[in-house]
């Protein structure tokens, strides 16, 4: 699956939600803004094994079935935050 990056940091402030770099930033860009769902990939990439891992407990926490169009965008979410840096795929 995908760890995340070791140079962002998550924090919450007043229900926003920001990636913000822990030191230089290789990608020129020091803060992202990310929404709930965002937060939740975030938290749940370094606990989970598979995209259908993930997608299982992001079903579990909004308690609700992700229908195809859903289940697409949380993949093309999770491919930008691969593109930006955010996560970076495990070697195995």
């Amino acid at each position: 699956m995908f760890n995340t990056s070791m140079s962002y940091t998550l924090r919450e402030i007043n229900n926003f939600y920001f990636l913000i770099s822990k030191n230089k930033c290789g990608n020129g860009k020091w803060v992202y803004e990310l929404n709930e769902t965002g937060a939740t990939i975030w938290r749940l990439c370094n606990q989970v094994k598979n995209m259908e891992e993930l997608l299982q407990r992001l079903e579990l926490v909004y308690n609700k079935k992700f229908n195809t169009y859903e289940s697409k965008m949380i993949y093309l979410y999770i491919s930008t935050m691969e593109k930006e840096g955010l996560l970076q795929r495990e070697n195995k």
